[in-house]
């Protein structure tokens, strides 16, 4: 549905943001390997989470990959409300939220899994209600109109989404989308191998966060 161009503004603070949120899960990560955890590699309860986890990164990763072919670099350009944008106003935190409670299965933490609700209302929250604003001032009645009729983040539905014949790929954010789930499948995939680290006492235990 296109519009007029989005009035420019600086996103430095909310790039600023993001990237101490980032720093916040990666210290909190950190800490939560130094505590051990509460169940043994090979038991059904560890098995479960794993599952879990991996379960929610990959929903994850599949709805920001969605999401980044949909928007194709046309953020301030056009209102974008087809594809997973039909489901819910703000997929790409959805798909972050996501990954994020995977770490959290995967580390059996719920200090991490605290923490990640926390940055999600503390930080994501806020920039959520910005990128609204600023999206009001850009399109007007037809953003007000959407968002009356689509949920801010979590979907009613997973059915019956809008689609569209074709759309336009930003490759550039193609591929940043791309570097990004290498480095989220690689952290991951060291995050699970830590476990067992733990378990064979490799990994000293320093703090007893839950």
């Amino acid at each position: 549905m296109p519009s007029k161009t989005a009035p420019p503004s600086s996103l430095r603070p909310a790039v600023w943001r993001v990237r101490v949120s980032l720093l916040c899960f990666a210290g909190l990560g950190m800490a939560v390997l130094f505590s051990g955890h509460p169940f043994r590699q090979g038991s059904l309860e560890a098995l479960l989470l794993h599952c879990a986890g991996w379960a929610l990164i990959v929903s994850g990763i599949m709805m920001r990959t969605w999401a980044t072919l949909y928007l194709g670099g046309r953020k301030t350009k056009e209102l974008m409300t087809e594809g997973p944008f039909s489901l819910c106003r703000n997929p790409l935190y959805l798909g972050s939220f996501c990954i994020a409670l995977g770490f959290a299965a995967h580390l059996q933490s719920l200090s991490f899994f605290a923490g990640t609700l926390l940055l999600f209302l503390g930080i994501f929250y806020p920039l959520i209600r910005e990128e609204e604003a600023r999206l009001v001032a850009a399109f007007g009645e037809p953003y007000l109109a959407y968002k009356k009729a689509t949920p801010r983040v979590w979907p009613r539905r997973f059915g019956g989404w809008k689609t569209s014949t074709h759309v336009s790929v930003h490759m550039l954010a193609l591929r940043r989308h791309c570097v990004r789930c290498v480095l989220i499948l690689i952290a991951s995939f060291a995050v699970a191998s830590m476990s067992y680290l733990q378990d064979a006492g490799s990994i000293p235990q320093l703090l007893h966060l839950p």
